[in-house]
This record gives C-alpha cells, sequence and structure tokens, in this order.
C-alpha cells in the first residue's frame, strides 16, 4: 500500500486523550513504531491494561515513499467506522512511524455509523493534538553479521559515533541491528569503517562496506 504525500511528522513520545459520548469511552493512545512488531507490542499492552473495554480499534503508518505501508482495523465496530476515521486522523496530520490506538468502553447508547466515524475521529485527533511532532528522517536498519567479538568491537564504534543500535546477539550466530540516516547512508558507513579500522580486533577481510563483517540491509524494517 503507498500513499505519500509529505513532508512528514512523527511522533517524539507516547500522547493520550480522551472522550466521553453519550455514556461511552474512547481513549486514543498513541506511540512512536518502527516496524510491524512494535505496533503489535503495543496493542496487546492495550488490550492487557484495558482487558474490560470493548473495543480495541487502530491505525498506523510506517517508512514514506514507494515503501510505505499503512493499516486500519475495526475491531468489530461497524466496516469504516473506527480504524478508517483513525487512520485518516495520522494522514492529515502527516504522521508517520506511528500507531493510534482508541479504546472503547461502551456506555449503552449505540451511536449509529455517522455517529461511531466521528467519534473515532475526534478521539484520534484528541490524542495527536497531545503529541509532540518532529521533522521525520527516512532511515534504514542494517545487519552487521561476524564472529562475536568483532560484533561487541562494532558495538561500541556505533556508540561512540552515537548511532542507535536495536539489536544485538552474541551466541550462535552473532549479528547486530544498527539504524542510520536513509540519505547519509554511505557517509555513515564511511565514518564506521574509519573507525573500526583503528580497532585491534577489526582486522579481518572480504567484504565490501565493513571490514571483516557481512552487511546487510534488513528490508522488514526500513521506511
Amino acid at each position: 500500500m503507498h500513499r505519500e504525500v509529505g513532508p512528514f511528522k512523527c511522533l517524539v513520545g507516547p500522547c493520550q486523550d480522551e472522550i466521553a459520548i453519550k455514556g461511552s469511552k474512547f481513549i486514543a493512545y498513541g506511540w512512536p513504531v518502527h516496524d510491524i512488531a512494535e505496533v503489535e507490542f503495543h496493542l496487546k499492552k492495550c488490550k492487557e491494561q484495558h482487558h474490560k473495554a470493548r473495543h480495541w480499534c487502530y491505525a498506523w503508518i510506517l517508512g514514506s515513499g514507494a515503501g510505505q505501508q499503512f493499516r486500519s482495523c475495526d475491531d468489530g465496530e461497524p466496516a469504516g467506522t473506527a480504524g478508517r476515521p483513525i487512520l485518516q486522523q495520522l494522514q492529515a496530520h502527516h504522521v508517520t512511524n506511528a500507531v493510534i490506538i482508541v479504546v472503547r468502553y461502551f456506555g449503552g447508547i449505540l451511536l449509529g455509523t455517522g455517529g461511531l466515524a466521528k467519534a473515532y475521529r475526534d478521539a484520534a485527533k484528541a490524542g495527536l493534538a497531545r503529541a509532540e511532532l518532529v521533522d521525520f528522517t527516512p532511515m534504514v536498519r542494517l545487519i552487521a553479521r561476524s564472529d562475536a567479538a568483532q560484533i561487541q568491537v562494532l558495538y561500541s564504534v556505533l556508540k561512540e559515533l552515537g548511532i542507535q543500535v536495536d539489536a544485538f546477539e552474541l551466541q550462535n550466530d552473532a549479528h547486530l541491528h544498527f539504524t542510520i540516516p536513509e540519505k547519509e547512508q554511505e557517509e555513515w558507513v564511511r565514518r564506521i569503517r574509519s573507525r573500526l579500522q583503528k580497532k585491534p580486533a577489526a582486522t579481518l577481510d572480504g567484504y565490501t562496506l565493513l571490514p571483516g563483517y557481512s552487511l546487510t540491509l534488513d528490508p522488514a524494517c526500513s521506511s
């Protein structure tokens, strides 16, 4: 799926607000996310926190350009009355790499399809009004593979450079995931290579981008 309107914004951190309509309470939560796994994590936690709620409707957008993805879910509400209005608010605010979940506690009075759509739209809008937004910078996540000692060296280099390390594993298939700005990818790889060449443990050859490492793009997590 692809819809690009740019320039995009992203959430600095979580946001939350709620509205009440005819006895029903709609609580909107927003989080910055970088992949579908993070969306599922927040949805699971939200359901655990509000296990007595009637519905957990949501929408998310990831990335930009041709690779942008988005999805909405009505979670049992009439089709198009919940997830889509939430998604439209994300799009109207030009927000990406974010999920909005609206929790509904039913108040006993039916709102009708028009009333539901307005309620979910207004709840999502209220939640986003509480958000701190910054300009979105397209990022790529890279996976480096080597032996455990080399991965530890790379980890220290990335920390020295202030690069975000998303995950790393030192057992069996030693690897490390890190994120850098897409437009500056070559420059950051050059800086990393320069630092690694000064490290005693970084002496292996045979790879194009980094000495002693197999470096690949993680397509599922890049935007």
